[in-house]
């Protein structure tokens, strides 16, 4: 059993060592588009009758832009929890949205500007069984929440229903 895994694995290292002779195409300038073809996603749908492609305003970078953001957020929000959490558990008290932004102002750039611009809102709650914290428009659209079990993406009526306590 062990030499046919020794085996293998020797094949495995030549093969990939030698690789394989695959031809390389030649370009070809008489084939190739004229006009560079647009970088970040242009190519979406036209307009009928317009004459040619219209560019998707943002398309696919937008997109990654989104997700990008969506990321960053989701990390600051287990920033926050992880801040409301430790402080609640140590002083036996839920932390005031004031004692929350001081705390995040000199610990936390991005959560703080995330809480000052509003995409991020605290509840204010005292009790650790509720929503401490939500995305802006969770409520509506569905997003992130923050609540005792840590951050946690939801549609908007379960959003709405832990903001608002029901």
């Amino acid at each position: 059993m062990r030499r046919l895994l020794i085996g293998a694995l020797t094949a495995g290292v030549v093969f990939a060592a030698v690789g394989c002779d695959v031809p390389i195409p030649k370009r070809n300038p008489a084939t190739e588009p004229t006009q560079p073809i647009p970088a970040g996603g242009g190519g979406g749908g036209g307009i009928p009758g317009a004459g040619g492609a219209v560019q998707n305003p943002g398309g696919a970078a937008q997109a990654v832009r989104g997700a990008v953001q969506r990321t960053v957020t989701a990390a600051e929000l287990k920033d926050l929890h992880l801040f409301i959490d430790t402080y609640s558990l140590s002083s036996g008290k839920m932390p005031t949205a004031p004692e929350i932004t001081a705390a995040v102002q000199k610990e936390n750039k991005k959560l703080h500007e995330l809480l000052a611009d509003g995409t991020i809102v605290l509840t204010g709650s005292t009790v650790r069984e509720s929503c401490w914290a939500y995305q802006k428009d969770a409520a509506t659209n569905g997003g992130w929440i923050i609540t005792h079990s840590g951050p946690e993406r939801v549609d908007a009526a379960t959003a709405k229903r832990w903001i608002t306590g029901q």
